[in-house]
């Protein structure tokens, strides 16, 4: 019996908890939206995190201090709605040489990215919107999927290191 090599090493670190609304238009936008047009476009703030990801045709994710900005022009120009969803998404960084790899045991990150910065997606059978950073991939996972996202990655040799990670590895393999 052989063994898989194992994956080089990789981290999935929480992100800081901050505000998220999305955007769904119901109108075409204008040439001064102040949000990306294209599909798959995003916004980075000065971190070069992204801030505001244009994840699907109509739906934008704005998190922090995006999440006010582009949404109250929005909703004021009345031609996309602004909800506050910030208790559906958690936010997590994946990062190291691993991550792609890890990745890849559901998905092909090159292929879902390519020609574009962040795309909805489904990670284990959990919904994400998927986004590149410079050290690996930003991911927002609805909430009610994120113990299980996160007992995943655990098993395929990611290090945890948000809050409660030991007490999800435990109960994976009871």
């Amino acid at each position: 019996m052989t063994t898989a090599p194992p994956l080089p090493s990789c981290r999935l670190d929480a992100l800081p908890a901050d505000s998220v609304q999305e955007l769904i238009a119901h109108a075409p936008l204008p040439p001064t939206a102040p949000w990306p047009p294209q599909p798959g476009a995003l916004v980075r703030d000065p971190g070069g995190m992204p801030q505001v990801l244009h994840f699907a045709p109509g739906r934008w994710l704005l998190t922090g201090a995006a999440a006010g900005a582009g949404a109250d022009v929005a909703a004021e120009a009345d031609y996309a709605r602004r909800v506050d969803v910030t208790g559906k998404w958690q936010a997590y960084a994946l990062t190291g040489a691993g991550a792609a790899t890890l990745l890849a045991n559901t998905l092909s990150p090159e292929a879902v990215l390519l020609g574009r910065q962040c795309a909805a997606v489904s990670l284990f059978d959990c919904p994400c919107v998927l986004a590149r950073i410079e050290a690996g991939f930003a991911i927002w996972v609805q909430a009610s999927y994120a113990a299980h996202l996160r007992q995943l990655c655990q098993s395929l040799g990611a290090q945890d290191t948000a809050p409660g990670a030991d007490a999800l590895a435990a109960d994976f393999y009871l």
